[in-house]
């Protein structure tokens, strides 16, 4: 009995490797944007993100490292026309999500008209073959992203 448990939860630990989570199009862009809104808010306070997404001046792109379960390994860069985030800053963010085990998604656009599950299924595929020779994936995170205004109903309180 022993013996058929160690091999499950081999089994299971086996098949679990390469589990990003893998969204399509507005949705997986919005709920990234989210993710790293509340960081900004956990790391920044409330208030100073709001005066971020008010005066305009902050609107940029994060580009997050993550491995193959969706964690952030590194946010080597941030892209903004008009400010940016400063190193220390960006590993300020890095650690908050790190520390709580955040996950995020990598996000495509169905721009073949595949149906949802073929390109999930080949994604998937595509996804383990890059996991089996590097250790991560870039992707990029938009801030605000495609939230709307009003923000504050998108700030995690």
């Amino acid at each position: 009995m022993k013996l058929f448990i160690i091999i499950l939860l081999t089994l299971i630990s086996i098949k679990s490797v390469g589990q990003v989570k893998i969204q399509f199009g507005v949705e997986g862009m919005k709920e990234n944007s989210i993710i790293m809104l509340n960081a900004l808010c956990n790391c920044y306070g409330k208030d100073s993100v709001i005066y971020m997404l008010d005066s305009l001046s902050y609107f940029g792109v994060f580009t997050c490292e993550v491995n193959s379960k969706g964690y952030v390994v590194d946010i080597p860069m941030y892209r903004s026309k008009k400010s940016s985030f400063c190193k220390d800053d960006l590993i300020r963010i890095k650690n908050f999500l790190q520390d709580r085990k955040i996950k995020f998604s990598v996000v495509y656009i169905n721009d073949l008209g595949e149906t949802e599950n073929t390109l999930k299924k080949r994604i998937r595929k595509e996804l383990k073959r890059h996991f089996r020779q590097n250790r991560t994936i870039f992707i990029t995170v938009g801030f605000p992203g495609n939230l709307s205004a009003p923000w504050e109903r998108f700030l995690i309180h």
